[in-house]
């Protein structure tokens, strides 16, 4: 069963994802630009350029689940955070 909640810690890419990417590519962002482990538990949380699109890549027990959501109409507004905040 896939499910996030507000025990996990969310954390944003800041700079704008090509949403072509996915599982890999995603992965390789979070270890190589982020520093962090994509296995750890954390939900890493990618827009594009318009903000139209969002993809939530999240380790669970055996694997990994990304979500996708793209809006019809809209942009994702990303909250206003200091330099080395995170969204909990």
């Amino acid at each position: 069963m896939f499910s996030l909640g507000s025990s996990h810690r969310y954390l944003l890419y800041r700079q704008p994802c090509d949403m072509r990417k996915s599982f890999d590519s995603l992965s390789g962002i979070i270890s190589g630009e982020l520093n962090r482990s994509a296995i750890s538990g954390e939900v890493f949380i990618f827009l594009n350029k318009r903000r139209t699109h969002l993809k939530m890549l999240h380790w669970e027990n055996g694997g990994f689940v990304l979500y996708y959501k793209r809006l019809e109409k809209g942009t994702f507004a990303p909250p206003v955070l200091g330099q080395d905040e995170t969204i909990s």
